[in-house]
């Protein structure tokens, strides 16, 4: 806790129709609530700014001209009103405005920040929502906006032609809360926590970016050690990030990349973050809002950001640069820091889950497209029917079953690509083309059925069953039930919107049993105990015999003897006058070992 800031609340009244707003209600949305303003920035930001004091003044009643008018106006009247009872303002770092009801007759007052950091003050209209509030006094505690994707968030000309610019245009940060770049990435606080006369108080989050919290007061992160910096020509190393709010000091949020001509501004730094609220991080519940599905630009993922120069002005800020929403088969990012690329890449173990606890990342300059794919397969056997047969050579041992059997075989091809698809802020799932070839085939839709197929080297062509994930691009072939054995080439060709760039691709193939025959489970357990008959003694070894190997030699051929008489009795039957007399010849060689250790000891 390094900084310290004091709070003066003023509460002022509109419209004396209507009842004030009181300073319980008021304590209840800046201090004291689950989800009050303040311990939203408490988790936020890391503990790092304390709150001392905080002090509600009024309601007062103040003369207002008729609305829309500047913020200012609003701000000088509350502070005269309190001033006018006494309250002396000047020990204050900032002071915030409440103004109730805030809009006679629908038309608003303007409402927000005066300016960034100590000095200035905030109107919060009492029909806004917990995120304005949040965003504003971002902005008294020294936080200013960020960039990203172009939107209509700062078009105030109310002229009916719509105006985009890239301020607001964060999706990840609430410092871009007036647009967020047509994301929405707010959600909705329990009922309960429903406080009078603030009738849009329950829309909140998301977090701040970890990104805007290091550029702003980045000893916030770096006292916690919840930063890791790579510097460009140095180590080339592999990161573990884990998700912003997760609230372990040590377990870094932030990976910064700096490039060899970054100055002392910032600019062609690079930050990412893995934004991933989980019930168990308590503050990660600031991103509940983030979409886990759809097409909303505030899905889950790793999210990167760049320090850029602010259009018009010679300061830099903070820039929403692209993101890397899981599950996926992009596995990197490409990003434009205004002095040369940078990649983002997540390890591909990591890529394809849904919420993966923590990832695995990597910085650097590199960028060579590749594709690799991944098999995970499983196998069901299902018995078609079965006969008893002897062995040729072992028929004095009775008969044993022979079996028909049908395996499906299921495998999942998992396309993990690097080196495509990281051209812009709008990259993600959609911008990464995986098109899968079946016995140089492509499955015609819809993405699941039956596709018939050639063999590689021949034969008849066959038919597998085969279905191709609308987010993963993963493609899963089974056998159908009948079939024979078979192999069949398996191809996938990846690309992007660039047609500069040439497909990637990479081949495996698909194999399966099918329909055969072999002896079955009586078979394998007789051949496990009968290798235990004819190897009956310990393997030889240096020192003095161990007294229980016999014991553990007799143990292991009465499980096997058993497991066999519960398949086949009447193998086990013929089997029993060796089984037994083997037992008692171990039992001898065990008498018989006692007695070496025995003697052994008294040497």
């Amino acid at each position: 806790m390094s900084e310290q800031r004091r709070f003066a609340v003023i509460l002022v009244r509109n419209n004396t129709s209507v009842a004030p707003l009181t300073i319980e209600q008021a304590k209840r949305m800046v201090l004291t609530d689950e989800d009050s303003i303040l311990k939203y920035w408490r988790d936020n930001a890391e503990n790092w700014i304390s709150f001392s004091p905080v002090d509600f003044y009024g309601s007062y009643d103040v003369n207002l001209p008729v609305p829309p008018d500047s913020r200012y106006t609003v701000l000088n009247a509350a502070k005269a009103a309190a001033q006018n009872n006494g309250v002396d303002l000047s020990p204050y770092d900032a002071i915030v405005v409440f103004l109730h009801p805030a809009n006679p007759g629908g038309t608003g007052y303007d409402a927000g920040a005066t300016g960034v950091g100590p000095g200035s003050a905030c109107v919060l209209p009492t029909t806004d929502d917990r995120t304005f509030y949040c965003h504003e006094t971002g902005h008294v505690l020294g936080f200013d906006h960020t960039y990203g994707i172009l939107n209509s968030g700062a078009d105030w000309s109310d002229d009916g032609i719509a105006e985009v610019y890239p301020v607001y245009g964060d999706p990840y940060d609430l410092m871009s809360s007036a647009s967020f770049g047509g994301a929405s990435p707010t959600f909705t606080l329990p009922v309960s926590q429903t406080i009078p006369d603030f009738p849009n108080g329950l829309s909140a989050g998301p977090m701040l970016s970890r990104a805007n919290l290091h550029f702003t007061k980045p000893g916030a992160l770096e006292a916690t050690n919840k930063v890791r910096h790579v510097y460009e020509g140095g180590t080339d190393e592999v990161f573990t990030v884990y998700p912003a709010g997760q609230g372990d000091a040590g377990k870094p949020e932030l990976i910064v990349f700096h490039p060899l001509d970054e100055d002392e501004s910032g600019r062609g730094r690079v930050y990412v973050e893995y934004r991933q609220p989980f019930d168990f991080n308590w503050a990660s519940r600031w991103d509940t809002g983030l979409a886990a599905n759809g097409a909303d630009r505030d899905n889950r993922g790793l999210v990167v950001h760049v320090v850029k120069d602010i259009p018009g002005s010679s300061n830099t800020a903070v820039w929403y640069a692209g993101r890397i929403v899981f599950p996926s088969p992009d596995s990197d990012l490409r990003v434009d820091t205004s002095v040369g690329f940078a990649t983002v890449t997540v390890s591909d173990e990591f890529v394809q889950q849904k919420t993966p606890a923590f990832v695995r990342v990597r910085v650097n300059r590199s960028y060579s497209p590749r594709v690799s794919i991944i098999e995970n397969v499983s196998e069901t056997v299902n018995v078609i029917s079965t006969e008893m047969r002897p062995i040729p050579g072992w028929e004095w041992a009775g008969l044993f079953t022979w079996e028909r059997r049908q395996t499906i075989r299921t495998v999942d091809y998992i396309p993990v690509v690097a080196g495509l698809g990281g051209a812009g802020v709008f990259d993600g799932r959609d911008n990464i083309n995986v098109y899968w070839y079946v016995g140089g085939y492509q499955p015609d839709p819809p993405e699941t059925g039956v596709t018939n197929v050639p063999q590689l080297g021949g034969g008849p062509r066959v038919d597998v069953n085969f279905s191709i994930d609308t987010d993963t691009r993963m493609l899963t072939l089974s056998n159908i039930a009948g079939s024979g054995p078979l192999t069949i080439s398996v191809h996938a060709s990846a690309s992007d919107e660039a047609t500069w760039r040439d497909p990637i691709s990479a081949d495996t193939s698909f194999t399966a049993d099918g329909v055969t025959e072999g002896w079955g489970e009586d078979y394998k357990r007789f051949m496990d105990m009968w290798y235990r008959i004819t190897h009956p003694n310990p393997k030889r070894r240096f020192g003095p015999p161990k007294p229980d190997e016999y014991k553990q030699r007799i143990d292991d051929l009465i499980h096997v003897y058993d497991k066999l008489r519960a398949l086949n009795p009447e193998v086990a039957g013929n089997m029993q006058s060796i089984v037994m007399e083997q037992i008692q010849s171990l039992q001898q060689s065990m008498t018989l070992q006692k007695v070496i250790v025995k003697n052994h000891l008294l040497v």
